[in-house]
C-alpha cells in the first residue's frame, strides 16, 4: 500500500464521512423507521439506497488514499551529464520532458515531481490532502467515483433531512416538533449542515473535475495552461475522454528493484496512445 506523508487531513475527513453515516444510520434512522411522518416505503428504500452509497464512498475513499498514484522509482544517478530537456513526438504534437535531478530520471510527459510526496508521478494530477495522497494514473478514475459518491450521499442526506423537516414542522410546528424529540432534531439538523457545506463543495469539485475530464486536461495542465493554445495531443473528444478516465487500461505499478531505466521503459499513457494509433 502507499499513501503520502500527510495524513492528518485525510484521517479528519475520513472520520468526518465515516461517522456522519454512522450518526445517521444508527441514531437518526431507527427513530424516523418508527416514525408516522414518512412512509415505510420511503424509509426502508432510503435507507438501502444511502448505506450503499454512503459505503461505496468510504471504500473508494481509503482505495485513492492507499493506492500508488503512478511513483516512477527513483533512479541512481547516471555516469554522465544528462541533456535537462528532450523533445517527444506525441499524436503529431512535440511535448518536452524534462530532466528530474532528485529522481534521477526523465519524467514522462504529464509527469510531475509532488513536493509533498516528493516523488516523480506518472499523469500527475494534483496532491489532495484530503486523502492525503497524489492524484495520478493508477488513481484517477477512484478519485472520481469517490468524489461522485460522496457527492450523491451528502445530496441524499440533505434532500431526506429537508423533507423530513419540512412535513413534521408543516405537521406540528417548530417548537412542538423539536421539543417532540430533542435529540432527533439536534442530530437531523447537525447531518443536514455537514451534508450541505459538503454538497456545496463537492458539487463544485464535481463539476470542475467534469470540465478537465470532458477536455482531457489534468489540474496540473490546466494551472500551467499547457494546452490553451496549443492542441491537446490526449483528447479523444468529450465521450472518448469519460471512457478513457473511468475504463483507463490496467497501468503495472512502476516501483520495482531499482535499475538505471529510460523513460521509453515506463509505461504511460503516451505508450497507449501510440499503440492505439498505431
Amino acid at each position: 500500500m502507499i499513501h503520502g506523508p500527510d495524513r492528518r487531513y485525510f484521517w479528519i475527513s475520513s472520520l468526518t464521512l465515516i461517522l456522519t453515516g454512522i450518526l445517521f444510520l444508527t441514531i437518526i434512522c431507527p427513530k424516523l423507521y418508527h416514525s408516522s411522518v414518512l412512509g415505510s416505503g420511503w424509509k426502508e428504500g432510503f435507507i438501502v439506497v444511502f448505506l450503499y452509497i454512503w459505503l461505496y464512498s468510504v471504500v473508494t475513499h481509503f482505495i485513492v488514499a492507499y493506492t500508488d498514484p503512478g511513483i516512477i522509482p527513483r533512479q541512481e544517478p547516471p555516469p554522465y551529464k544528462l541533456p535537462n530537456q528532450k523533445k517527444l513526438n506525441v499524436q503529431g504534437e512535440t511535448i518536452l520532458i524534462r530532466w528530474c535531478p532528485t529522481c534521477n530520471i526523465y519524467r514522462p510527459p504529464r509527469a510531475v515531481h509532488c513536493g509533498i510526496c516528493d516523488n516523480c508521478v506518472a499523469r500527475f494530477d494534483h496532491h489532495c490532502p484530503y486523502v492525503g495522497n497524489c492524484i495520478g494514473q493508477r488513481n484517477y478514475r477512484y478519485f472520481l467515483l469517490f468524489i461522485a459518491s460522496t457527492l450523491l450521499s451528502a445530496l441524499f442526506l440533505l434532500s431526506h433531512n429537508a423533507y423530513y423537516l419540512s412535513l413534521s414542522i408543516h405537521r406540528t410546528g417548530l417548537s412542538e416538533a423539536f421539543f417532540s424529540d430533542p435529540l432527533l432534531y439536534v442530530f437531523l439538523w447537525a447531518t443536514s449542515l455537514v451534508a450541505l457545506i459538503a454538497s456545496i463543495l463537492l458539487g463544485i469539485l464535481v463539476g470542475f473535475t467534469g470540465f478537465l475530464v470532458s477536455c482531457a486536461r489534468t489540474t496540473n495542465e490546466n494551472i500551467k495552461q499547457t494546452f490553451f493554445n496549443v492542441g491537446n495531443p490526449y483528447s479523444r473528444g468529450c465521450l472518448g475522454n469519460w471512457v478513457l478516465s473511468l475504463c483507463p487500461p490496467s497501468y503495472p505499478p512502476s516501483l520495482r528493484p531499482r535499475e538505471f531505466q529510460a523513460v521509453e521503459d515506463i509505461e504511460t499513457e503516451d505508450e497507449i496512445l501510440e499503440v492505439n494509433s498505431s
